[in-house]
């Protein structure tokens, strides 16, 4: 399985081409390979820089400074830098470079200037593609959402080809357009507003139902229009935005759930009844919820602390807490023998499959088939037809009966197809389902899980800070008490 992701940079190029290109990431450059151009940084960095500055008319190294100096003004594209990720232990880093290698080929065309480097420093096998924005002829590279889809198709069908798996039902994530990028930053996005408004709201005490939602918002100076969607408009503004718009959590279904379940936060005692990885998984839940309902004082910039994050982390303990996994050996063992459960059955039900058709031209190509194998001598047209014919002699077809028999047992056959397909389909789904909460999980701890981690470490210890200082309290009230007492017995 290979995972395209991709980024621009419109600054200091050549930081990019030395981590893309750090030999101590790629055997020291036995896994870099290149199309039309060399495999070092310089020379990369040199190339690039010459075919950029040639058609865009520009200088190539910008500095961050210079960069975000104007925000209103999008520097071009210096290079396109993209990550082909694998599934650990599914390639070898020779096989991950030549598929990144033909996969960048098709891409980007012949007259594209790339290099693909292939990083083993980690468990994750993974390419680093730096592609130049033009191409030999000044045709220009278009990044966006169209291109990437096209990317990923490719790439699924180079690793369906190599015997890899893919993802069945990629995840989507919403993405801001540049004008509200910009608007954001400059701390200007109405969008951004409302969203927190909202979000104060559904955490406030006094809202509990639908109704006691509206009337805040309406006393935040909100118009609201409720119909099958709520319509949002913002006080001065002359157009309104229907809520879902906003991003996930902030449809109409999305906030009544949120009311509902904001006193619905995972407990300290609760997480602690999970071992293993289910434990990591609750304690990141908890703080998720604790973002997404009680609004808690987590960067949402740096944790991607959504409505969508939240349900994800849920499914992903609920699957772990029902399969009693608790470590990730426990994940892969899973997904391997569910692969091994419907890669036997998916193999068997090729068989029945291709019985069911033999049996269904029997009348007809079972004749042929009696006609040629009693020949003495076979002509090189008879093998052919044999060969496409072959299945038959496993149906013990050595006479006319035989063809009335193999015939009338056409719907013994078809319902021995129809079981074995749907249980074909609930293997795959169980094993694409396995698949998934893995990546899930391997994506959490990748990102998100970490921070969450270390802020449930630090809530642990302000709460035994806490207690212990309770404690403390409570014993030295405890001997003032007693010493007040027998003062009075002294008197």
């Amino acid at each position: 399985m290979a995972v395209i992701k991709c980024s621009s940079v419109h600054s200091t190029p050549m930081a990019c081409l030395k981590y893309i290109l750090n030999p101590k990431k790629n055997r020291n450059g036995e896994l870099i390979n290149g199309r039309n151009c060399s495999t070092d940084a310089d020379g990369i960095y040199n190339l690039f820089k010459d075919i950029f500055e040639y058609y865009s008319h520009e200088r190539f190294d910008i500095s961050e400074v210079e960069s975000e100096g104007d925000v209103s003004r999008k520097n071009r594209i210096r290079i396109h830098h993209y990550i082909q990720s694998f599934a650990p232990g599914e390639v070898t880093p020779e096989q991950a470079n030549e598929i990144g290698l033909s996969w960048a080929r098709q891409a980007f065309g012949f007259h594209s200037i790339f290099v693909v480097s292939t990083h083993v420093d980690t468990d994750s096998i993974h390419n680093h593609i730096a592609l130049c924005p033009y191409d030999e002829n000044g045709k220009i590279w278009y990044q966006n959402k169209s291109s990437l889809k096209k990317c990923r198709e490719l790439s699924d069908r180079i690793c369906r080809s190599n015997g890899l798996s893919v993802i069945e039902n990629p995840k989507k994530r919403s993405t801001l357009s540049h004008a509200e990028y910009i608007a954001r930053k400059r701390g200007t996005s109405w969008k951004a507003k409302m969203c927190s408004v909202i979000d104060k709201a559904v955490c406030d005490v006094s809202v509990n139902t639908l109704d006691d939602f509206l009337e805040y918002m309406q006393r935040e100076g909100y118009t609201i229009t409720q119909k099958k969607y709520i319509t949002i408009k913002a006080p001065n503004a002359k157009h309104g935005i229907r809520s879902y718009r906003l991003g996930d959590g902030y449809s109409l279904e999305a906030i009544m759930l949120r009311i509902e379940q904001k006193d619905s936060v995972l407990t300290l005692s609760d997480i602690e009844k999970y071992t293993g990885i289910a434990f990591e998984c609750a304690v990141c839940l908890r703080q998720l919820q604790k973002i997404i309902y009680r609004q808690a004082m987590i960067e949402k910039a740096v944790v991607n602390a959504d409505y969508a994050e939240l349900i994800r982390s849920a499914e992903l303990l609920k699957y772990i807490t029902y399969n009693n996994i608790t470590s990730e050996s426990d994940f892969t063992k899973i997904i391997d023998e569910y692969d091994a459960k419907y890669q036997r059955e998916k193999d068997r039900l090729e068989r029945k499959q291709r019985r069911l058709k033999l049996s269904e031209n029997v009348m007809t190509d079972g004749k042929r088939y009696l006609e040629i194998s009693h020949q003495k001598r076979f002509t090189p047209q008879m093998m052919d037809e044999l060969r496409r014919l072959d299945g038959y002699d496993e149906m013990e077809l050595y006479s006319e009966e035989d063809i009335e028999r193999i015939y009338n047992n056409i719907p013994s056959l078809r319902n021995e197809v129809s079981e074995l397909s749907d249980k074909t389909a609930q293997l795959k789904q169980k094993r694409d389902e396995a698949d998934k909460q893995y990546r899930s999980y391997l994506d959490f701890m990748e990102n998100d899980y970490k921070l969450l981690l270390e802020h449930h470490k630090l809530e642990v210890q302000q709460l035994e800070k806490q207690r212990r200082e309770e404690e403390r309290q409570r014993q030295y009230d405890s001997r003032n008490t007693y010493r007040s007492r027998y003062s009075s017995w002294e008197r």
